[in-house]
């Protein structure tokens, strides 16, 4: 059983693992994935930006028509009960 601090000899390594003993590949390689990650949060991130504006706005007109509806009815109880009280 080796021991966990050995060294093991460059030879023994799978292809894939020997490109990262020098420490600057391997920085590269981890900047590009962060960089790829970023851009993906970034694109959700305005999504979700863009579907909250959106329904933000669509609330808004709700309420606004809504309130419109509302007071057209109060308006017309008004002239309704105006018109019973002059007659």
């Amino acid at each position: 059983m080796e021991d966990e601090g050995e060294d093991i000899a460059e030879d023994e390594l799978p292809d894939d693992c020997v490109a990262f003993l020098d420490p600057d590949p391997l920085k590269q390689s981890l900047d590009q994935s962060k960089e790829a990650v970023d851009g993906k949060v970034g694109s959700i991130d305005s999504e979700i930006t863009i579907s909250l504006n959106k329904d933000k706005d669509d609330v808004a007109r709700r309420v606004e028509e809504d309130m419109h509806h509302r007071n057209r009815n109060i308006i017309k109880e008004i002239v309704l009960m105006s018109e019973k009280l002059r007659g």
